[in-house]
């Protein structure tokens, strides 16, 4: 019997099984974890893009109830919601995505690195890749230091939001975070316009009093700091870790250009979010099988990158694949990640920064671990040494 679920910590090399499922069981019932793993670029590529797949209830088995500004977010969040409700949460998180502002990646890099102490063994994870996409985003959209600072500290509590498994003593740390993050996000959005951009931005089907259109802002700015904590982490890790394993470093990748190339292969080939679930809202016929309602679909995206019948040499890392950027990391559909480019560039204009400064970088120590995750692959300590 495979075991499709694990903890990325508890295991060295996740591609192994990939491998070994993509050419035995693309397509797996697990009778142990009561889900149908789906492996193949073609099989994920189609769940994804099914509507009658869709995400599932994250508060659904909470062990307590969540709290007014929490279970706000979980309803209005566009990451999470299905159709029909998906469409207006999704043109509301476009409209504040857009109105987010430029801001210097090397200025918020350098403070970051300033304040660390010790160059020499610096946690990459906690110094800068835990804080970096979530402050840009902060900053983008004028917040004040202090709030910058208040609102970024409380996402690793915060992020548990998007967990389906909770403790109690998460609920209730999530549940008085999300309270103090959302009379933030709220008061400050209050200064703003873009309540009016959203009223006259949503789908013709839909109709929002200024009321519903603030709460819906609210949380999916809230929404976009959630996940550039949780993904923005770990392609910050696994880009420069992929960077400092490989013996062949060409200066040219140095430069913006090469930079990006590097980012966009290691989110195919070493990608922060390795598979992601969704609930079959009706019976659904996938590779010759029937898929209950009800039943849950592990779609595993870190394989389908790996996948030999849609990328050539699949666990060759070239940056000058035709075809890298067909990879499913950000997902695909209704439900395709709206930062996918804004994350890509933000990382590569973090490591172009810390190449300008830094032109001797190794890592402390070989051994490197992962967060006990099931669904993302992320370092839990990253100790790199900085020489200028």
């Amino acid at each position: 019997m495979t075991n499709t679920t694990f903890l990325q910590s508890e295991t060295d090399d996740p591609f192994v099984l990939y491998r070994k499922m993509l050419s035995t069981h693309p397509f797996y019932w697990d009778e142990r974890n009561r889900v149908w793993a789906v492996y193949s670029y073609a099989l994920c590529h189609t769940v994804l893009n099914d509507a009658r797949a869709v995400i599932p209830d994250v508060h659904a088995t909470a062990p307590a109830p969540l709290s007014p500004a929490a279970m706000a977010i979980v309803k209005n969040l566009a990451r999470l919601s299905n159709a029909p409700h998906h469409a207006t949460a999704r043109a509301v998180a476009m409209v504040a995505f857009e109105a987010l502002r430029p801001v210097a990646v090397a200025d918020t890099l350098s403070h970051l690195l300033d304040d660390a102490g010790d160059l020499s063994a610096l946690d990459w994870v906690e110094a800068v890749a835990k804080k970096v996409p979530v402050q840009l985003l902060l900053r983008g959209f004028n917040f004040s230091p202090a709030d910058v600072r208040v609102l970024s500290d409380t996402m690793p509590r915060l992020v548990k939001i998007m967990q389906p498994a909770k403790t109690p003593e998460q609920v209730l740390a999530l549940n008085q975070c999300a309270h103090e993050v959302y009379a933030h996000v709220e008061q400050h959005i209050l200064t703003t316009g873009l309540v009016k951009n959203i009223l006259s931005a949503i789908p013709p089907s839909e109709t929002l009093n200024t009321a519903e259109a603030m709460t819906m802002l609210v949380s999916n700015i809230i929404g976009l700091f959630i996940q550039s904590y949780d993904a923005g982490r770990g392609m910050l890790s696994n880009t420069l870790l992929q960077w400092l394993q490989r013996d062949t470093r060409l200066p040219a990748i140095t430069h913006r250009d090469g930079l990006y190339r590097f980012v966009c292969e290691t989110t195919r080939y070493a990608p922060t979010i390795h598979n992601t679930r969704r609930v079959a809202a009706e019976d659904i016929t996938l590779n010759g099988h029937v898929i209950p309602k009800g039943e849950t679909m592990l779609v595993v995206m870190a394989a389908a990158n790996r996948d030999p019948l849609r990328f050539e040499h699949p666990d060759t890392f070239d940056i000058y694949r035709s075809n890298n950027d067909d990879n499913l990391t950000f997902g695909s559909g209704a439900h395709q990640c709206l930062a996918k480019h804004f994350m890509r560039r933000l990382v590569t204009e973090t490591l172009v920064s810390l190449f300008d400064r830094y032109k001797n970088i190794a890592l402390h120590t070989t051994r490197v671990t992962f967060e006990p995750l099931v669904n993302a692959r992320i370092p839990a300590h990253l100790i790199i040494a900085l020489k200028p």
